[in-house]
């Protein structure tokens, strides 16, 4: 609350789940994440909820994850939290 005006401010962010285009892989529409990262930003979303098979396919082909949190960060948004499902 603020003491000057005495109001809360409210912050409230939408996060893009990145199954929301992630597409079926028999049927070639997987995009890559950093792709997606792309598609979410340019929608306005503030931040994004990637899966961890893309986090992990995107390290496997380019070594680190620095890059895609680079990315992330110049878009101006935030990663919230990642999605998976344990054995």
């Amino acid at each position: 609350m603020s003491e000057e005006s005495g109001a809360v401010k409210a912050s409230f962010k939408y996060c893009f789940n990145t199954s929301t285009i992630m597409g079926y892989r028999e049927f070639g529409q997987r995009l890559p994440i950093e792709a997606v990262v792309e598609i979410a930003a340019k929608a306005g979303y503030s931040a994004i909820e990637p899966w961890i098979e893309e986090l992990a396919a995107f390290a496997q082909k380019h070594g680190d994850l620095k890059d895609l949190d680079r990315q992330i960060r110049d878009l101006g948004m935030t990663v919230e939290g990642g999605i998976g499902f344990a054995e």
